[in-house]
């Protein structure tokens, strides 16, 4: 298995590209700019503000959403957000929400997000590219290699926060391609080895398994 990349490598790659930009990057930018994939940084320091924290760069937490109104996806009533925090809690309902449904609510009615908001995609299910707006808002599980044309594995799309259920489509969608690398001892997807994502794919395909004898 590659070797663990050490924080440090790290956070000197994020303070690049945010002095490349003149401020603390999106996701999107990182992986736009970035050496590394933002899954690897979530992975390693346990999200994304956390890892913008540990290398010293404020996020502007403002421009996620604030005086929107959103839809609670708990209960679906109308309610005013203030994005000055990573979530709000519902007042008709008290479900704490992530600040990412707010943000999404604002564009949800894109062709892609409207689609991702039903579950994960592929690239075919989803039927066309994001554009650059919407790509700040999702994330991609990649295969770490191609196979041969039989098991060809696939990219899989989703929103920030939906990891678990883009877990199990990866798995589903590439089922062939992930039994054998997993047998052999290596990681199907395009992440740390010794990260939570990896960790959490093992669960999902033992899950999986186990609902399916």
């Amino acid at each position: 298995m590659p070797a663990r990349i050490p924080d440090e490598k790290l956070l000197d790659d994020l303070k690049a590209v945010a002095d490349k930009l003149g401020r603390a990057p999106k996701r999107a930018e990182y992986r736009e700019h970035g050496e590394f994939f933002p899954n690897t940084l979530t992975e390693h320091f346990g999200g994304w503000v956390e890892a913008l924290d540990a290398a010293g760069l404020d996020p502007d937490t403002r421009a996620m959403g604030e005086g929107l109104e959103v839809s609670c996806p708990q209960c679906d009533n109308e309610n005013r957000y203030s994005g000055d925090r990573e979530e709000w809690v519902c007042p008709s309902c008290r479900a704490r929400v992530p600040v990412w449904w707010a943000r999404v609510h604002r564009l949800a009615q894109t062709p892609v997000l409207h689609k991702l908001a039903d579950g994960p995609k592929t690239r075919a299910e989803l039927g066309q590219e994001p554009n650059q707006t919407e790509r700040e808002f999702i994330d991609v599980h990649r295969p770490t290699t191609t196979g041969p044309a039989s098991d060809d594995p696939v990219v899989v799309l989703y929103l920030y926060g939906d990891d678990r259920a883009a877990l199990r489509r990866f798995i589903g969608v590439n089922h062939a391609f992930v039994s054998k690398e997993l047998a052999n001892g290596r990681n199907p997807i395009a992440s740390d080895p010794e990260g939570a994502l990896f960790q959490m794919l093992v669960q999902q395909w033992e899950w999986m398994d186990v609902k399916e004898e």
